[in-house]
């Protein structure tokens, strides 16, 4: 095992469990087929890290197998030990050798009658493939055979042995010998009659001239029909399927003429065998089958509750089943058309009908109460709104009316479905103010920058713009109209508002003294804002903050500009210092320092 890289050591152990005791092997080791395998691991990890420990197949997880026979053979087993860092695999042959099985050997019972030969069947070799040797108690022979007589009649269990050469195992041998008698007498009708779905026992009678009580048995059971051989008594109650129509051109035509059931009325089946066996032989007596066909009425399948409206058609659409196949035809009673079922409504039919659909199969009918119920007719509502669409500027108020009629003078309810926020929909009008949030997707077009100051231009113009659709909907209980509005809102740029700023705009301080100027502004358009400060015309301007320190060196009335910009209009604030003398050293002009806070 190479573990020059691996931090992780493993000891095997490996333990057999045998009928002989436990044993220590080594890296190739051997077990007979059914002794039970286990492998013990011990591991040393330098980290001292929990090491986990998987075994390959045959072993299952905890290193065991308990091997059986058909097992034989040479396995490679890998032992893998792994800290989830390193891993290390170890290998074992195991060699499983064959193991000699006992011979198991079955037989099934064995009937013959008084003369007959009994003959014994067994395999020549065994499931190891060892060739195997019988033998038997009288008056078997040594060849498994058996020549019975007419004194042998009864029940016999035999001993046999069977050996594969080093193992032997005993069996028993069930054999009966039965006795020869005289013919059985039946006493059953000639011929078994039975009609669909009504049932059919018969008690059949037989009678041993021997006084024996006969075994019966019979052997082709119609389906669905049985037969209790304590009691005698056959019993079948034949289905409705048992006699149907065979299909077919000539089948269909006869069944349209409703002449079909007069050709099959009846259907033979194949004679029921019924099996006697006495102390002797068995005989087999055949008796003919006939079953009479019963007609059964159609099912008819038809909602039973219908609800039409006044100008409405209907047509009932009649679905009958019939068990035996049988053409069905259908009548309707009034209102309905009598063959059809049809009828064309008008004004003025409402009402309840109450009607019966009867489906007949020319023998039996099946009649279902039908109730129609015809409402009054209602036509849907109607909106008018003046504009479709509209395009209105932010801040600007757009106001229009909402009118519901209906044909047919129902009440009606109008409300709106997604109202704008801010918006009102009151007696029929709708108001609303677009706020300047409304439009957020401001462009960087030369032509918006341009438009933007013109109401009027920038509605008809401007590309800067948000869509909301408003739905307005009536209804009068049953149907619901919806009318959408498009609503253009074209952005209006909003100037930056100033909000608070220090020190106050007219102030007094001294030279070499540091002021601290600040700008708090906002802009409702929610635009990005920049600022630019201006202290004299010849000294260069300061931007990109809103807060700045400003140390004067020289007494004087001085001006402080700040201009804040959210790139189509600006705002500017401006401080007026009165700068006084100071009795201190000088400030340096060449020291001289702006300081600039972002922000």
């Amino acid at each position: 095992m190479n573990i020059k890289n691996s931090k992780i050591i493993v000891m095997i152990i490996i333990i057999v469990i045998s009928l002989t005791g436990v044993l220590a092997v080594s890296k190739t080791f051997s077990v007979q087929e059914t002794e039970l395998v286990r492998l013990k691991t011990n591991t040393l990890d330098k980290d001292n890290d929990t090491v986990n420990i998987t075994y390959s197949l045959p072993l299952n997880s905890s290193g065991e197998w308990q091997t059986g026979y058909n097992d034989a053979g040479m396995y490679s087993i890998k032992i893998t030990a792994s800290d989830h860092k390193d891993t290390t695999t170890e290998s074992v042959t195991l060699i499983v050798e064959e193991k000699n099985q006992a011979p198991s050997i079955d037989h099934p019972p064995i009937t013959v009658s008084e003369g007959e030969i009994v003959a014994l069947d067994f395999p020549e070799v065994d499931a190891d493939g060892d060739r195997l040797s019988y033998s038997f108690e009288p008056p078997v022979n040594e060849q498994g055979v058996w020549q019975t007589t007419s004194a042998d009649a009864g029940k016999y269990q035999f001993k046999a042995s069977v050996s594969d050469g080093e193992l032997t195992s005993l069996l028993d041998l069930d054999v009966t010998v039965l006795n020869r008698d005289q013919e059985v007498v039946l006493n059953i009708p000639d011929t078994i009659e039975a009609y669909e779905n009504q049932k059919l026992e018969l008690v059949i009678n037989a009678v041993d001239p021997d006084g024996d009580d006969p075994f019966m048995n019979v052997i082709n059971l119609p389906e669905g029909a049985s037969f209790d051989s304590e009691t005698k008594i056959f019993s079948w109650t034949p289905s409705f399927d048992t006699v149907k129509r065979t299909g077919g051109i000539v089948s269909t035509a006869l069944n349209a003429l409703r002449l079909e059931n007069t050709f099959i009325a009846e259907k033979d089946f194949p004679p029921l065998a019924i099996e006697l066996c006495s102390s002797d032989e068995c005989t087999v007596t055949e008796i003919p089958v006939k079953v009479y066909n019963v007609n059964q009425k159609p099912m008819l399948d038809i909602p039973e509750n219908i609800v039409i409206k006044e100008t409405e058609g209907i047509t009932l659409k009649a679905a009958a089943v019939d068990p035996d196949g049988d053409v069905v035809h259908y009548s309707f009673s009034p209102p309905l058309e009598q063959w059809q079922g049809s009828w064309k409504t008008k004004y003025g039919d409402r009402g309840e009908y109450n009607l019966t659909v009867t489906a007949s199969d020319g023998k039996l009918e099946e009649v279902v109460p039908v109730t129609i119920t015809v409402l009054p007719f209602n036509r849907q509502p109607h909106l008018t709104i003046k504009h479709d669409e509209l395009t209105v500027n932010e801040g600007e108020l757009v106001e229009f009316s909402v009118s519901a009629s209906d044909p047919d003078n129902d009440t009606l309810t109008t409300s709106v479905l997604n109202l704008p926020p801010g918006a009102t929909f009151n007696d029929g009008i709708f108001s609303w103010t677009p706020p300047s949030t409304t439009v957020t997707n401001r462009s960087t077009r030369w032509e918006d920058n341009l438009i933007s100051s013109v109401a009027f231009v920038n509605k008809v113009l401007s590309s800067e713009s948000n869509i909301r659709w408003v739905e307005f909907m009536v209804s009068d209980g049953e149907y619901e109209v919806i009318h959408p509005v498009k609503l253009t809102v074209k952005n209006v740029n909003q100037k930056p508002q100033l909000i608070d700023f220090l020190p106050l705009s007219t102030i007094t301080a001294r030279v070499h003294e540091p002021l601290l100027f600040h700008i708090a502004a906002k802009d409702n358009d929610q635009d990005t804002l920049s600022y630019e400060w201006s202290f004299s015309f010849h000294e260069s301007k300061v931007k990109g903050t809103d807060t700045i320190e400003r140390t004067f060196i020289t007494p004087g009335k001085k001006k402080i500009l700040v201009t804040v910009n959210d790139g189509r209009e600006k705002i500017v604030k401006e401080w007026t210092i009165d700068i006084l003398e100071q009795a201190v050293k000088p400030i340096d002009p060449d020291n001289f320092k702006v300081y600039v806070f972002e922000g």
